[in-house]
Formats: C-alpha cells, sequence, structure tokens
C-alpha cells in the first residue's frame, strides 16, 4: 500500500475542513460562515505544520536508519511540545483579543465569535501534533498504521459533528475535531511504540545469534 508523501496534509485538511458540510446541512449558511472564518486560523497553522513535517521527514528516517530510538522521540515529542506552547499563546491572544481581531478582520458582525476562536485554538493543538506524529509513521514505513489512524481519525469528526452539532452548534464541531486529533495522534503513536518495541527485539535476537 502506497501512500503519497503529503497524505497527512490532506488528511489533516479533510479533518478541519469535512465538519463545514455538515454545519451547511444542519445548521445553515450563517452559522457555517462563522464556523469558515474561524477555520482560517487553523487552516493557516495546518499548512504550517504540514510544512514543519515534511522538513523533519529525512530526520526522523536518518533517526531510523542508524536506529536512534532515543533521537527519533526527542525530535518528535520535541516538535509536539513546541506546537502546544504555540497553540496556547493562541488561545490566549483569542481570549483577550479574539474579538476584536476577529472585527477587524471580518467586520462588526464577527466580534462576538472570540469565544469560538478560543475553541479552535484549543482543537488545533491535538489536530497539528497527530499531523507530526503522522509524518513519524511515515518515516518509519508504517503505511497501513497511518491509514488506519487517518480513518478513524475522519470517521470520529464526522460522526462527532452529527451529533454535536444540535446541541453545541459550532463549538461542537471544533469539538469533534478536538477529539478526531487526540484519537489519531494515541494510535500513531501507538504504532511507533509497537515499531520500536519490535525492532529492539529484532536487534536481541540477532545479538543472541551472533553470539552463539
Amino acid at each position: 500500500l502506497l501512500l503519497p508523501l503529503a497524505v497527512s496534509s490532506v488528511v489533516m485538511s479533510l479533518t478541519t475542513n469535512a465538519p463545514r458540510f455538515l454545519i451547511d446541512l444542519v445548521l445553515g449558511p450563517a452559522e457555517l460562515g462563522f464556523f469558515a472564518a474561524v477555520s482560517h486560523f487553523v487552516v493557516v497553522g495546518a499548512v504550517a505544520t504540514g510544512s514543519i513535517g515534511h522538513a523533519i521527514l529525512p530526520v526522523l528516517a536518518e533517526t531510523i536508519r542508524n536506529q536512534r530510538e532515543r533521537e527519533f522521540w526527542l525530535q518528535l515529542i520535541g516538535i509536539m511540545v513546541v506546537i502546544q506552547v504555540a497553540c496556547g499563546a493562541g488561545i490566549v491572544a483569542s481570549v483577550f483579543f479574539g474579538g476584536e481581531i476577529l472585527r477587524l478582520l471580518y467586520g462588526d458582525a464577527f466580534a462576538g465569535q472570540a469565544a469560538l476562536m478560543t475553541a479552535a485554538a484549543v482543537a488545533a493543538g491535538p489536530v497539528y501534533c497527530a499531523s507530526i506524529a503522522a509524518n513519524g509513521c511515515y518515516a518509519a514505513g508504517l503505511r497501513q498504521g497511518l491509514l488506519i489512524s487517518q480513518l478513524i481519525a475522519l470517521l470520529t469528526v464526522m460522526l462527532l459533528t452529527l451529533l454535536a452539532l444540535r446541541s453545541w452548534g459550532n463549538f461542537g464541531a471544533f469539538g469533534a475535531m478536538l477529539a478526531a486529533g487526540i484519537v489519531q495522534l494515541a494510535f500513531c503513536l501507538f504504532f511507533l511504540q509497537r515499531f520500536w518495541r519490535r525492532h529492539r527485539k529484532q536487534e536481541q535476537h540477532a545479538l543472541t545469534r551472533s553470539r552463539n
């Protein structure tokens, strides 16, 4: 099973954009407009995260080729921490300046959507980290595991968006994105841990055979 290099960016884009079709269907064009405007900030961050993920892909592949597990995890987790810190700064900015930023960019009708902007910033962190973890899976050649995690994430965001829209509106859609990001991140980390555990066992087996 061959997947293109940009598959994690494509799926992340689908994860952030799939709720739009459901919002239009359930809540109508007005709420879709609010969601789309706030989502633009998430999309910009997704593009930047995708670029970072592609940039570290050769580094991750090199650590795997040279069997440097600790360096692999330091690279992967380190970037996730930086992303979460950046999203934390975005949350703070949205709390204090979100309404003014939206008013300046989109007009007075959007000034009351600061809380929705905060929800978007909260959801963005796990989604971005899942994208980075997906690049780790790609570097390790875990194409089947990567596809499984991406499909489950897409199903999660679509199902939870449908369930949450009528009760929570656009906040429910961002909550679904948050859950999908966490699910994909958890699956990717699980597959990566299993990969390195199997790799260690193979090394130990080879070492035992060489001694015998």
